[in-house]
């Protein structure tokens, strides 16, 4: 009998790039049956190998007793499943699938993100200290935590076990850069708030285009809110950018290597605030994976990361005119900017490739099913 894997989330979209692209996919390829579970207003399909179980979105507005519903469900669904092991990649996930370990199941903790510092922006400190307490007594209850990169893995340096496994690109989606990219694009994929950044890079923009007259913009990505758009579209209006701005608000996960090389270069100018500053952006790791220079906002990391692979400069956070002298600097020398994402690209081939994270991720399965006298494919 084959190790049944089930990817469980409350939060991420169900093709998340992580959970299935990377992780499921990866895990279903080794020869595991592989599961997701999460919320979803659709049947439950099978594709690349991973079969995707949803459980449907609760109809009530207050978030409290939606999220109550949702982990219900998600308990009772995973219970019926009886997989060997549940892979959480939120904290109220992995308390939703708790009771299968009086089933004998193993249970993964992944952690995404700096949980929950940063969100000391939006909370209190109380809350805070819940959840702090909440999340260091959830990953001691799991077999295994996973975590994105070393400072995660130190803060759960007190669970039962702890795996590193860096969220980097999958080195192969993205062929040889095209030698006739469009100097004058620049691309953000992500998320589009206010937070990260997006009016001051139409800010930028604009001022950049005083000396760079064809200097285009694409973002790619959702807005985290409606009322957003509107002041986006706004600002495009007023600083007269509407030939120069393309927004799309979502491609598939296959089809962003592909655009992403038809750019000059890629920006991420994510605000100050904690959730940004404790780690780098996987846009970065993709921006060098396409052979693009890159211009991020200048946290402690991302400008260790640039300067050691030469492969892109950073802006000061929040400052429009820095943003938009280090898009100059870009477009002054074309032939380092060459440079730049050629020293990115060679970076992610040798070191910051998925390809290479995914067999840490088959050893650790491997080692906790052996632990658990359980076959392995």
């Amino acid at each position: 009998m084959r190790l049944k894997i089930c990817h469980v989330t409350t939060g991420h979209e169900l093709d998340d790039g992580r959970i299935f692209h990377k992780e499921a996919v990866s895990l279903a390829r080794r020869g595991f049956e592989v599961a997701v579970l999460g919320p979803a207003d659709v049947p439950s399909f099978s594709r690349s190998g991973v079969a995707f179980v949803t459980v449907p979105k609760a109809p009530f507005r207050n978030r409290i007793i939606r999220k109550a519903l949702l982990l219900f469900r998600i308990r009772v669904k995973s219970i019926l499943m009886r997989y060997h092991v549940y892979h959480c990649h939120e904290m109220d996930a992995v308390i939703a699938v708790l009771p299968n370990l009086f089933f004998g199941s193993k249970i993964i903790y992944d952690v995404h993100e700096h949980f929950p510092e940063n969100y000391s922006d939006r909370l209190n400190r109380l809350w805070l200290a819940l959840l702090k307490i909440l999340d260091k007594s959830v990953s001691r209850v799991v077999q295994l935590v996973i975590t994105v990169d070393e400072t995660l893995a130190e803060k759960y340096k007190d669970s039962s076990s702890v795996v590193v496994v860096h969220n980097y690109p999958i080195y192969k989606s993205y062929s040889p850069p095209e030698q006739r990219r469009d100097k004058n694009l620049a691309i953000y994929v992500g998320g589009i708030s206010e937070q990260r950044g997006t009016v001051e890079m139409l800010e930028a923009l604009a001022l950049a285009r005083s000396k760079h007259t064809s200097l285009r913009l694409r973002i790619v990505g959702r807005f985290a809110e409606d009322a957003f758009r509107e002041t986006v579209q706004r600002k495009i209006s007023q600083l007269k950018l509407s030939d120069a701005v393309e927004i799309i608000d979502w491609v598939p996960f296959e089809d962003i290597p592909g655009m992403l090389q038809q750019a000059g270069f890629g920006i991420s100018f994510l605000k100050s605030l904690p959730r940004y500053t404790l780690a780098i952006p996987i846009k970065v790791y993709e921006y060098m994976a396409a052979g693009v220079p890159v211009i991020a906002s200048r946290f402690q990391d991302t400008l260790r990361l640039l300067d050691a692979e030469r492969c892109g400069i950073t802006a000061e956070p929040g400052s429009v005119q820095s943003l938009s002298d280090a898009i100059c600097v870009v477009l002054k020398d074309l032939k380092e900017a060459e440079n730049m994402g050629k020293n990115g690209r060679l970076a992610i081939k040798q070191k910051y490739n998925w390809e290479n994270e995914s067999q840490i991720l088959i050893r650790a399965y491997e080692r906790i099913t052996e632990a658990a006298g359980r076959p392995q494919s």
